[in-house]
């Protein structure tokens, strides 16, 4: 299962999107307007104050761990783990002003 349809599935159960608007929305070959704070700032948009998150779920992030093999090489390890997420929509977040 990826973050997509679990984001998508999480969204449809807590009544943000119908079934139908995700569909579509995926099909028009768009993310559903369900972003983190993080995400939000990157593209250039503040949360408003005061606004708490539409949703939370659990969604997959990668890890890079860095072990010793038995050659006592330094090896790369790719961890997949899951995390809580607390998403805003579009209309709990404003652009931010240019200065």
């Amino acid at each position: 299962m990826t973050n997509v349809t679990i984001i998508t599935a999480a969204a449809i159960q807590a009544g943000i999107f119908t079934e139908a608007e995700a569909e579509a929305i995926i099909k028009a070959g768009r993310r559903l307007p369900l972003h983190t704070f993080a995400e939000w700032k990157r593209m250039g948009y503040n949360v408003k104050k005061g606004e708490k998150a539409r949703m939370k779920c659990d969604i997959w992030r990668k890890s890079n761990k860095k072990e010793e093999n038995a050659d006592g090489e330094e090896v790369e390890n790719d961890r997949f783990y899951k995390k809580v997420a607390h998403f805003f929509t579009f209309d709990q977040v404003e652009k931010i002003a240019a200065a």
